[in-house]
C-alpha cells in the first residue's frame, strides 16, 4: 500500500492511503507522513489519515 500511494494516478494514491490509514495507528501515520519523500504521497497521505482519524469518533461521549 505504501507503494500505492506514490503512484502516478490520484485514485490509486487516494484507495492506497484510505486502506493504510485504517490498518496502522496514530503513531505510525505520523512517521510515515514525516519520512515520505514524493510530496504528492505525503499530501495524500495526511489527508486520507486526517479523515480515517476523524470516522473512528463514534460521538457517544
Amino acid at each position: 500500500m505504501k507503494k500505492g500511494c506514490e503512484s502516478r494516478n490520484w485514485y490509486i494514491r487516494y484507495n492506497s492511503a484510505q486502506s493504510l490509514g485504517k490498518l496502522i495507528d496514530h503513531e505510525q501515520k505520523g512517521k510515515l507522513i514525516q519520512n515520505e519523500k514524493d510530496i504528492y504521497a505525503k499530501e495524500m497521505m495526511a489527508y486520507k489519515f486526517m479523515g480515517t482519524e476523524e470516522s473512528t469518533d463514534d460521538g457517544c461521549d
